[in-house]
């Protein structure tokens, strides 16, 4: 059997989720799901591009 693991990022303006999946064969099976809030889309509204501040927070939450 050969197993193969898969991550699934989703980045939205208000939204991260992520979602950890593992493939054997024809079977997939869901090991982890994270969801975490993070109002990206009010800094590029608002000014344009994304602060310094929330991209270290974007990384924080997609390492942990």
């Amino acid at each position: 059997m050969i197993y193969r693991t898969i991550a699934v990022i989703d980045i939205g303006s208000s939204l991260i989720r992520m979602k950890i999946y593992e493939r054997c064969n024809n079977d997939i099976k869901e090991l982890e799901s994270v969801k975490a809030s993070l109002f990206l889309g009010h800094d590029t509204f608002s000014e344009g591009k994304l602060s310094f501040e929330k991209v270290n927070k974007l990384c924080d939450i997609i390492q942990s």
